[in-house]
C-alpha cells in the first residue's frame, strides 16, 4: 500500500467513521447517543497522531471532551493530500471567506479530516480537534 501525507507527514486512512451531526459535546455519550438516533455522517477519515491511554486517561477524556488536553493540540481539522495538486491560489489561503464559490467546491472537494486516534483496551474515539485543543468532533467506529 502506498505511504499517504499532509504537509509532509504520513497518516493513515480509517474508513468508515462516524461523526454525529453535533459537536462541541462534553461526553462521548451524548456523541453515541446522537450516532444511535441515526444522525451521523460516515467519513473515511486520515489519522495524523494515535495514543493509547490508560483507564484514568480514557475516563477524563470520554466524560470531559471539552476540557484542554496536550493529546490534541493543534490537531485536526481538514487539509488537502500531498499527492494532490495545490495550486497557488489555495497556498496562502487563512481564511476560507476570500474563496470564490467555484473555488470553495473543489477544496471542499479535495479536503481530508485528520484526526487523533485514541485507543483504550480496544475502544476506540476518532478526536477531530480542528486545530484547538480540546475534541470539536468525535468520531466512533
Amino acid at each position: 500500500m502506498a505511504k499517504i501525507f499532509i504537509n509532509g507527514k504520513e497518516v493513515r486512512l480509517v474508513k468508515n467513521i462516524k461523526f454525529a451531526n453535533i459537536k462541541q459535546k462534553s461526553t462521548l455519550l451524548e456523541y453515541e447517543k446522537e450516532i444511535e438516533k441515526e444522525n451521523y455522517s460516515l467519513e473515511n477519515i486520515y489519522v495524523s497522531k494515535s495514543a493509547d491511554v490508560d483507564d484514568s486517561e480514557w475516563e477524563d477524556i470520554i466524560t470531559d471532551l471539552l476540557d484542554e488536553n496536550d493529546l490534541f493540540a493543534r490537531s485536526g481539522g481538514f487539509d488537502i493530500l500531498d499527492s494532490d495538486k495545490r495550486s497557488d491560489e489555495f497556498a496562502s489561503i487563512e481564511n476560507g471567506s476570500s474563496l470564490t464559490k467555484e473555488q470553495k467546491q473543489y477544496f471542499k472537494s479535495k479536503c481530508k479530516r485528520l484526526c487523533v486516534e485514541v485507543n483504550h483496551n480496544g475502544n476506540v474515539i476518532y478526536v477531530d480537534a480542528q486545530g484547538s485543543d480540546y475534541a470539536k468532533c468525535v468520531g466512533v467506529k
